[in-house]
């Protein structure tokens, strides 16, 4: 047996991971020293951070015995250039290539099933992904920031997402499979690019920030989702100009369409019964606001900011409460008039 950290902070330059020997964690963390690392054949699981912040580590050879690449087996390995993952693993661990800045190609082979959460995290050269036919699960920000990948194909297979998972990429078009029903938090987060998504499946739901800051131009939220629209769920998406609705929705969440400065087109749906904070905020080119009559509440900063609106009619609806600043810089308003039922004009 080789204990957690044994040789941590040492100065070797190749070393083999032997079949007979139990591994503890870390072992070889942050051998600044070392270049290149092997497996015997036999090896089943490459330890948890083996090769953590073995920052020159550039030549791995993985035996194809292995079926498991622990967490954090090369956190960190910023020059990693290449690595063969074996045609047996299984399960690839959370950020088992975290920051691995200088892998240029990423094949996940078809016997893999599950990839952990930050496992190719800023992965920044990584121009080509490749995922295998069984992955089922791809875990929390498992590629973000991988600046480089231009375009992604999630398999048929995979039917759980984490959240920022394809976050900071450069890709302009993505499919999700009919195998997947929930958008999680954070799944597009800024990534700039992206103009297309294409939903195969029944969507159930779209979490908070799902599309925030990324390139969409139009979207139309499916009858499936019935109301399950997280907070900041398009927050940013600064080429978005239309919107439309066919599931049903009691509240417009909190920043759904906050720093949308292109918004010109948005149906309120009919069974809206509030507007939440910053829902519209700075949506500077919605030059037409129709407000359904179910609505009882207008939250702070609702419509912040939007300078187009001119006429503002929301006397037949059943507004009872205006929160702070709901209407604050909407320079262009010459006329307004409010419903019997609010009783106090805010801050």
């Amino acid at each position: 047996k080789i204990g957690d950290k044994a040789f941590a902070f040492t100065a070797f330059t190749s070393v083999n991971i032997e079949s007979e020997i139990e591994y503890g964690s870390y072992v070889y963390y942050a051998c600044d020293a070392l270049t290149d690392a092997t497996t015997d054949s036999g090896v089943k699981t490459l330890p948890a951070g083996v090769f953590a912040c073995c920052g020159n580590l550039s030549k791995v050879a993985l035996a194809n015995t292995i079926t498991e690449i622990a967490d954090d087996a090369f956190f960190c390995c910023y020059n990693l250039e290449a690595i063969t993952i074996p045609a047996n693993t299984v399960s690839i661990g959370n950020k088992s290539f975290y920051c691995c800045k200088a892998l240029s190609e990423i094949t996940v082979p078809s016997t893999v099933e599950t990839i952990g959460s930050s496992a190719f995290y800023n992965c920044e050269s990584a121009e080509k992904i490749t995922l295998g036919s069984s992955v089922t699960s791809l875990g929390d920000f498992a590629l973000y920031g991988c600046k480089k990948l231009t375009s992604i194909t999630v398999p048929a297979s995979v039917t759980t997402l984490g959240k920022g998972v394809f976050g900071a990429l450069t890709i302009n078009a993505i499919t999700l499979p009919a195998s997947i029903n929930i958008i999680p938090e954070m799944t597009f987060i800024n990534s700039k690019n992206l103009k297309n998504v294409e939903i195969k499946g029944k969507i159930t739901g779209i979490l908070d920030k799902a599309f925030s800051g990324t390139a969409v131009e139009s979207f139309t939220v499916p009858a499936s989702v019935a109301g399950n629209i997280g907070t900041y769920a398009f927050e940013n998406c600064k080429a978005l100009k239309s919107v439309r609705f066919e599931c049903k929705l009691e509240k417009l969440a909190a920043g759904i369409f906050s720093g949308c400065t292109a918004l010109k087109d948005i149906n309120i749906p009919s069974g809206v019964t509030s507007i939440e904070d910053s829902a519209f905020n700075k949506c500077s080119s919605l030059t037409d606001i129709s407000i359904p009559k179910g609505v009882i509440s207008i939250g702070t900063y609702a419509f912040n900011g939007c300078t187009l609106v001119k006429q503002l009619d929301i006397s037949a609806t059943d507004i009872e409460t205006i929160g702070t600043y709901a209407f604050a810089g909407c320079a262009s308003i010459t006329s307004m008039t409010l419903p019997k039922r609010i009783t106090a004009i805010p801050s």
